[in-house]
């Protein structure tokens, strides 16, 4: 029973962050090509690592890009699991959006010191990636709790 629940969390976490990831991706993508910007995390993540490695890898920086992207969504929804099963504070559209904008702030923090601690960075209107990061983490909060939700079987 114990492995059951514990098989049961872990999907919920990953399905929750594959949606929620995909999902606040092609928000970022759709206003990427509808500003005619680079807001695409996960190809920003390509830029820095290929601009800033140190060693020749193997990987290709645009995979490891949507790698730490991907990686960064688990990260938040496994937090985001600790509290919806923590609390009386359940996966909902109203908690979801609380945590994607505290993710939205704790996003445009991260980008900041990453982008203020790296010699060579992408060419990006900073401002606006950090306003469009913001409601992307919305989209993120929303479809996380709604996926964790239905995987739960409480729609």
């Amino acid at each position: 029973m114990v492995l059951l629940n514990l098989y049961m969390r872990l999907l919920k976490i990953l399905v929750s962050n594959l949606v929620a990831t995909s999902a606040m991706t092609a928000f970022s993508y759709l206003l990427s090509e509808s500003a005619d910007r680079n807001f695409k995390e996960p190809k920003l993540l390509g830029e820095i690592i290929n601009k800033n490695r140190q060693t020749s890898y193997v990987l290709n920086s645009q995979n490891l890009g949507w790698l730490a992207h991907y990686l960064a969504g688990t990260a938040f929804v496994t937090v985001y699991d600790k509290i919806w099963c923590g609390s009386s504070n359940n996966a909902n559209i109203k908690s979801g959006l609380l945590l994607g904008a505290i993710s939205g702030v704790i996003g445009i923090v991260v980008w900041k010191t990453t982008l203020y601690l790296i010699p060579n960075k992408p060419s990006i209107p900073h401002r606006k990636f950090y306003l469009q990061l913001f409601p992307a983490h919305l989209v993120f909060g929303s479809c996380a709790a709604k996926t964790y939700q239905m995987v739960d079987g409480n729609q």
